[in-house]
């Protein structure tokens, strides 16, 4: 890392505060976040300082911490926060193409139809399938021809994603920065989708659409409880510890319970509520068994977070969960491929996909 600024390598310290440098992933990817800056890339600050040096030397846990509950009366739960994000109820369209997943009769052209009576999801996922992402050598000008060439379920895994992203339009919530809460969650699904390609996976789009998703219980959190957001964000940045840790000392639950609970609600497929609800940690009753889904989204997560795009100001990268880690079975050297990839993707991404 010779040619870093010392700025840049404040930066870098204050990003990879919480990670196990000894594990050979996190080092590999310090070392591909480095080498991109070298070559360039920009230091992304959102809400940056420049650290103290107590900051960068250690991280309190939650454990060693007094408890300080969130003083907001009575005590929450994830069903309030739900119901008072007032989230509005999803379109027919939706339903029905849920429906037409899980028929065996439904054929492409009937899910083709059903995409095409609404024209604004339309327009959005044709702007989708024509963007790099997919590389496509021909414009593609019709649902029934993106459905004929990437096949009717990677096209209803993506319109479903595009329908659930656009129940927030015009909803500008407090305690967040809505324009970095897009670009994380945008570089999460780009991150999520290119490491599922690079581990061999046959259905990166669920990928991508886990990765979207994976922290709209944060969103949600922040339109409907705006002072337990607060609440979480002042104990983190306080603290130094992560913000989910933060979420549940301040409440007893994090956004990954509000995701999922969300994910219930909508009828999500098992895949991508998994991966909502088990990206910060596996499940308690995995038994060994791999969680592909929650794992390639954490991997996800904790590269953005590397990279600098996080949910909230300042949030650095996660520790990396060795448990995920092998059960994504992502080879390290794709590291520096996912991380090139964001880098050159996502402002793009984000204007395809903002709603």
């Amino acid at each position: 890392m010779t040619g870093l600024s010392d700025v840049q390598r404040r930066w870098l310290d204050h990003r990879f505060r919480a990670m196990d440098m000894g594990h050979p992933a996190a080092a590999a990817l310090r070392a591909a976040v480095a080498g991109h800056l070298e070559r360039g890339a920009p230091v992304v600050h959102c809400g940056w300082h420049e650290p103290e040096p107590s900051e960068i030397h250690g991280v309190p846990r939650l454990c060693n911490l007094v408890p300080e509950p969130c003083d907001s009366g009575p005590p929450p739960d994830i069903r309030q926060v739900v119901s008072t994000a007032c989230i509005p109820p999803l379109p027919s369209v939706f339903h029905t193409l849920q429906s037409q997943l899980e028929d065996p009769a439904a054929s492409p052209d009937d899910i083709a139809w059903t995409i095409s009576m609404d024209p604004r999801l339309t327009a959005s996922l044709l702007r989708l399938v024509n963007s790099p992402l997919f590389g496509l050598r021909v414009k593609v000008d019709t649902v029934s021809r993106a459905v004929a060439i990437l096949g009717a379920k990677h096209i209803s895994t993506l319109a479903a994603g595009t329908l659930l992203l656009g129940l927030f339009h015009e909803r500008p919530p407090r305690a967040i920065d809505i324009d970095e809460f897009w670009r994380h969650s945008v570089a999460c699904g780009l991150a999520a989708r290119t490491l599922a390609i690079c581990a061999g996976h046959t259905t990166p789009e669920r990928h991508f659409v886990g990765g979207l998703l994976h922290d709209i219980g944060w969103l949600a959190l922040c339109c409907g409880r705006p002072d337990l957001a607060c609440a979480a964000l002042r104990h983190s940045g306080r603290t130094g510890c992560a913000l989910h840790e933060a979420e549940q000392h301040c409440f007893g639950f994090d956004h990954a319970g509000v995701a999922y609970a969300l994910a219930q609600q909508w009828e999500l497929p098992a895949t991508i509520a998994s991966a909502m609800r088990w990206h910060h940690q596996p499940p308690a009753d995995a038994n060994g068994q791999p969680v592909f889904d929650a794992a390639v989204v954490h991997v996800a997560d904790v590269i953005v977070h590397a990279m600098g795009y996080s949910v909230a100001a300042d949030q650095f990268a996660p520790a990396l969960e060795p448990y995920f880690w092998n059960a994504a079975e992502v080879p390290v050297e794709s590291l520096d491929v996912v991380v090139r990839t964001v880098y050159a993707e996502l402002e793009l991404m984000v204007d395809l996909l903002q709603p």
